[in-house]
Formats: structure tokens, C-alpha cells, sequence
């Protein structure tokens, strides 16, 4: 959709003029996280990268595990649900 890439370029103007100005610091090392995790399919590291790069790692609150992934942890142990 056109109107999203439209979107997604205005948004991520200020990232690149930080690039620009080599004033990335800790930003580029979170995106580098991002990534990493995502390739690794650790879509949740992801998510929670994510979450800390864009409102910042005291306003993130350890989050609780959804119900799939509690399920997910009990079929692998041998547990029943």
C-alpha cells in the first residue's frame, strides 16, 4: 500500500538523519538486536527490542507469557495444559 510507505519513509526520517550525523550510539546496537533476534525467529527478543528502543527500557514491565506460549512451554516439557 502506497499510503503505508509514504508512512513508514516520514517515520523513520529521524533515524536516518541520526545516521547521517553518526549520532546512532545505543540506537543502532538496539536495531542490531532487533534484527539478530528476528532472523533467529525469537519474534518475541524481537518484539521486546522493539519496546525498548521506542518508549524505553523503564517504561517496559516484565510482560507475562501469553497463553500459546505457556501452552507451547508445557507441551515441550511433557506437561499437561
Amino acid at each position: 500500500n502506497l499510503e503505508v510507505a509514504m508512512l513508514a519513509k516520514e517515520d523513520l526520517k529521524p533515524l536516518f538523519r541520526k545516521f547521517e550525523k553518526a549520532d546512532v550510539g545505543d540506537v543502532l546496537d538496539a536495531i542490531v538486536e532487533i534484527v539478530r533476534a528476528a532472523q533467529e525467529k525469537r519474534y518475541v527478543d524481537a518484539n521486546d527490542g522493539y519496546l525498548r528502543l521506542s518508549i524505553g527500557k523503564a517504561s517496559v514491565s516484565p510482560r507475562s507469557p501469553t497463553s500459546s506460549e505457556t501452552t507451547d512451554r508445557t507441551l515441550v516439557l511433557g506437561q499437561s495444559a
